[in-house]
């Protein structure tokens, strides 16, 4: 079986058809990029994945063992009054990350989050701190497949490094 399968995908907005018949197998170990234009569908596609969207016709499935670890465009899950310790630590100073431990200052750290920008105000965050603070706080949650909805738009090369590690 796919990790993820779509089966003759259909998606409608009123009378704009995105994709029709789309069908996609991703097997274990596989790698998908997709590239488009804005408004193609893209983020859409993502949210069916994701299962936050129905397609208008088809079928999309996701593989048993799938966790899906999703950083997508919106960051609303971001809490804009607790500091970007507290969101990512919940004020514990050592996080488990995966099958390690790791202290909660220097996984901040890994995300170009250092000294007093640990202290901010999630709501007080540029765009781009937002973009390295949603996906700390996304791949600190774990998964085993990764669906990254335009990440690095706002990222900086430090986080892409981190990213990749």
């Amino acid at each position: 079986m796919s990790a993820i399968s779509l089966v003759g995908v259909r998606k409608d907005f009123g009378i704009r058809t995105l994709f029709d018949n789309l069908t996609l197998h991703v097997g274990e170990r596989e790698r998908l990029g997709l590239i488009g234009p804005n408004g193609a569908g893209k983020s859409t596609l993502f949210r069916m994945i994701a299962g936050k969207e129905q397609p208008t016709k088809g079928e999309v499935a996701i593989g048993k063992t799938v966790k899906l670890a999703v950083v997508d465009q919106s960051r609303d899950d971001l809490e804009a009054d607790k500091t970007v310790f507290d969101f990512i630590s919940n004020g514990s100073d050592v996080l488990n990350v995966g099958k390690f431990e790791m202290p909660s200052r220097a996984y901040l750290g890994r995300f170009n989050f250092k000294g007093t920008d640990q202290s901010k105000k999630v709501g007080n965050l540029s765009g781009g701190e937002r973009g390295r603070l949603h996906l700390a706080a996304t791949l600190i949650k774990g998964g085993n497949v990764l669906q990254l909805d335009e990440p690095s738009n706002d990222l900086d090369v430090e986080t892409l490094r981190a990213l990749e590690d």
